[in-house]
Formats: C-alpha cells, structure tokens, sequence
C-alpha cells in the first residue's frame, strides 16, 4: 500500500492477510484516535511499515508479525501484544513501550532501543537480536515498570539505561 496522501486519518487500520504486506510512500498515516491491528491468519502474515506516521491510537498485534523499519512507524505508539503468543515485531531503530495480554517476541537490530515499559504481569517476552553477531546490543531506556518475564534470546549485549525503571519480571536467558 503506497500512502501518498499528506495525512490520511482512519479510525482503525485492519492487516488481515495469511502473506506479506508492506506500508510505504511519502504520506502520513495520522489522527489522535486512528490505531493499527495486525491479525496473523497465518505464520506467515507479516505487515512491514516502511515510512514515518504520527497517529496515535495504538497498535495490536494479534498473532501476527509487524516489522517497523522507520524508527517513527508508529510514532512511539503503544504496541500491545495479543492472540495465542505468535506476535512478533521486528525493528530497525526504536520500538515504543510493549503490553502483553499473551506471551510475545522482540526482533531488534543492532543498537536499537526498546523505549518504554515492558507489562503484562505472568507473560513473557521473548528479546531477540536480528543480526546474529555477537556484538550486536539492545537498549532498554526510559522510565517504567518492567513487571513482565524477559528471556534473552541473543549472543549480545542487552543494556538497561536511563530514567527510572521498576524490574518486577524476570529475566532470564
């Protein structure tokens, strides 16, 4: 889907596809209330969203994969992990605050920053780094309770930094 409007402001954006999908253009998914929800109908229903959008009502992901390769995809947007614990999202650069509803996986590259809480009291995050290598980092930043587990999945460094943050999960891996 090529956004080539200056602004386009849906009340809710709806990826119900069992393929692949991608978000790109020049234009601007905006509005204060319009929100995203990826359903994954299959393993392999995958939304990529490749420019800047300013909306601000939020992100659901029901057991599907979202990759954010613009660091303002979402727009810092709260991304909430939903379904049966096959949600993913992938990032390039930042990835906003995560609540879990269902267990869920992070796919970052390297130096990326996950820049908010991490809830959902008895659900796990799974942090895993894109690139393999052993050098490759995640940041935590920012302030927030982190009070769901998290297992590190990665031959890399994992950095929490910044703010004022509340561990109240595990985290293991």
């Amino acid at each position: 889907v090529d956004v080539v409007s200056d602004y386009l402001s849906p009340g809710t954006i709806t990826f119900n596809a069992s393929g692949e999908m991608t978000i790109s253009g020049s234009g601007d998914i905006s509005g204060p209330a319009s929100s995203l929800v990826v359903n994954g109908l299959t393993l392999n229903s995958k939304l990529t969203i490749d420019n800047p959008n300013t909306f601000a009502g939020g992100t659901v992901i029901n057991d599907g994969w979202l990759v954010l390769s613009d660091g303002k995809a979402i727009n810092n947007s709260s991304i909430t992990m939903a379904g049966t614990g096959f949600s993913i999202v992938e990032f390039a650069d930042n990835c906003p605050g995560i609540h879990l509803t269902a267990d869920g996986t992070v796919i970052g590259a390297d130096n990326s920053d996950i820049l908010g809480p991490i809830t959902g009291a008895g659900r796990t995050l799974k942090v895993q780094s894109s690139g393999g290598a052993t050098d490759d980092r995640i940041f935590f930043r920012g302030d927030g309770t982190f009070d769901a587990d998290i297992f590190l999945d990665i031959n890399s460094e994992v950095r929490i930094e910044g703010g004022s943050s509340v561990m109240d999960g595990v985290i293991s891996g």
